[in-house]
């Protein structure tokens, strides 16, 4: 990585205090023992002298370093925290675990392949081939880690062909440092691997982290049967791959970290789980970058200072999100929560995995053939919610996570009964998209003080400087809005 003096004096800084706000945004490599680590790593810090930094940790190894066994770089939030719309993007197809084998990333960001790859290795120094067989590496590393997987699962999980193919990588890379090529035999040698027990894994933030904000959001618009929270967890069920399951998440506060308990028939798509989580509880977001951008805001600013770590909710699944917009249009948020849970009870799936997990949600080919009085709310609405799901059965509608977040929000605006607000909270949610902006929000215009028939006008405006996060920003003046 080619340092300027102000970057190098930055990640200097915050490697010898050891920055937690700066995890996942750099790596730090140690010369002498050719070893990467985490700016938090709490091992004796070495001589400046001996040091260099990395963007990522496909870029530390293709220069000829190795994950260091303190720290655990494979542990670090992914950094999304680049300009162009075009590699966020790329980098979430990359870490989502839904790319198909030799599929062509042209085919799920509908860009160019060689503009793709041109501005990925320029900006991050690294071929995608190259950022993608670090990714493997480090998920299979965290996995032998941290669950009792069989070892043939996690090399499936991980993308590779075999165990013997995961195996040979790893002594590749990590030449005699054959630890995890030992546990890896272990436990295929382990006739009674637990299979079957719950997969735990740790998911880091960048602190501060709301956990409380986040819990009270989900908790005002919980789906009754499919979700439940309690004083210190969220649990879902879920099908995924024709596997069905649960998960429940908590907070691990003294970790910066979110503890994932996964259950389910088989050990599949364990790569896409924990990406949709992740995005769901947000947790690749840059505290430190939006504050400096929310500052010079004297309304922000107070805000902010009261909301350390706001995080914008995410979604499990972009459908069911999108039908809970729907229903909860011109309606109160508690009303809402009511009417999906009533589609979910309807429509859904029984599970009964126990008392509060009882449903899966309903499929868009479930909901395209009900009928609009089936609906407890207004025809037109359930008209709109039946229509949406034909698009999505027609492949009219794509609910691709990593597709065009303008192009996305064109094309749900074609259903009638969907407008732009609608359509920018949904992308806000459900693609992650953190400059999305209602911009006919009448509580965003409440909680600026802008009235009359130019508040529209001069909203937008206003919202201007605070690109590329006015989602974060609209969720702070919601929150600013609750009693």
């Amino acid at each position: 990585m080619s340092e300027t003096n102000d970057l190098s004096y930055i990640y200097e800084n915050a490697r010898l205090n050891k920055d937690a706000t700066f995890d996942g945004l750099f790596f730090t490599a140690v010369k002498t023992t050719k070893i990467y680590c985490r700016p938090t790593c709490p091992a004796r810090r070495p001589n400046r002298n001996n040091v260099c930094y990395f963007h990522s940790a496909a870029e530390a190894e293709k220069n000829g370093y190795r994950p260091c066994l303190t720290c655990k770089p494979e542990n670090s939030p992914f950094n999304y925290s680049f300009s162009s719309e075009q590699l966020y993007r790329t980098l979430k197809l990359l870490n989502s675990g839904t790319l198909k084998p030799n599929q062509p990333l042209a085919d799920r960001l509908m860009a160019p392949e060689d503009t793709i790859h041109s501005q990925f290795s320029t900006i991050l120094g690294v071929s995608v081939a190259e950022y993608s067989n670090t990714q493997k590496r480090l998920l299979a590393k965290k996995l032998i880690d941290e669950t009792t997987l069989k070892a043939h699962d996690i090399a499936i999980q991980c993308g590779y062909n075999s165990l013997q193919a995961l195996k040979d990588d790893l002594q590749k890379t990590y030449k005699n440092k054959n630890r995890l090529i030992q546990k890896l035999q272990q436990r295929e040698n382990n006739s009674n691997s637990e299979a079957n027990k719950a997969i735990r894994l740790k998911l880091a933030y960048r602190p501060p982290y709301n956990w409380n904000g986040v819990l009270n959001y989900l908790q005002q618009r919980i789906i009754t049967g499919v979700e439940h929270i309690d004083a210190t967890s969220y649990y879902r069920t879920f099908c995924i791959a024709n596997s069905v399951g649960h998960f429940n998440i908590s907070h691990l506060y003294k970790e910066n970290s979110l503890l994932l308990e996964i259950q389910m028939d088989k050990p599949l798509a364990i790569p896409e789980i924990i990406d949709r989580v992740q995005h769901q509880f947000d947790l690749f977001a840059n505290p430190k970058l939006i504050y400096r951008v929310f500052k010079d805001d004297n309304k922000l600013q107070s805000l902010i200072k009261n909301n350390q770590g706001v995080r914008v909710p995410g979604c499990w699944d972009g459908y069911e999100l999108s039908i809970r917009a729907i229903a909860g249009q011109q309606v109160s948020v508690q009303a809402a929560s009511t009417v999906t849970s009533q589609i979910a009870a309807e429509f859904g799936e029984t599970v009964a995995i126990n008392s509060e997990l009882k449903y899966l949600f309903p499929s868009p080919e479930k909901l395209a053939s009900a009928q609009p009085e089936c609906f407890s709310m207004p025809r037109a609405r359930a008209q709109s919610i039946i229509d949406f799901s034909q698009a999505i059965v027609d492949g009219k509608i794509a609910m691709d996570s990593v597709q065009s977040a303008s192009l996305f929000i064109d094309s749900i605006q074609k259903i009638k009964g969907i407008g732009p607000w609608t359509a920018n909270y949904i992308a806000m949610r459900h693609l992650k998209y953190i400059d999305a902006f209602p911009q006919a929000d009448l509580g965003l215009l409440k909680a600026l003080n802008l009235s009359g028939k130019n508040g529209k006008k001069h909203l937008l405006e206003y919202a201007s400087h605070w690109k590329p996060f006015r989602s974060y920003a609209t969720f702070l003046l919601w929150n600013s809005l609750a009693p």
